[in-house]
């Protein structure tokens, strides 16, 4: 991390100086911008796979009931084969 100059040296910055520092702290935070946004997003998964298996932990086995008890289910209908033309 970039320490915060003294707002009174950078009076004695040539214009070239403080547009290179300008566009050197802009990169940096555009960097640590993306980092951040890339550590929220996994935050994000994260918090939804925990709530997920909380879910499961609650509901999981009426799932698995109600699953057991489906019937599979066959098409009655049979669609023509494709005629070679």
């Amino acid at each position: 991390m970039s320490e915060l100059l003294d707002p009174q040296l950078m009076f004695d910055f040539s214009k070239r100086t403080l547009q290179d520092l300008q566009i050197a702290s802009l990169d940096r935070a555009a960097r640590h911008l993306k980092n951040a946004k890339a550590a929220w997003n996994e935050a994000v998964r994260e918090e939804a796979m925990g709530l997920l298996a909380a879910y499961f932990i609650e509901h999981g086995p009426a799932i698995l009931e109600a699953a057991r008890g489906t019937v599979e289910v066959k098409s009655t209908l049979e669609f023509p084969k494709a005629r070679s033309a």
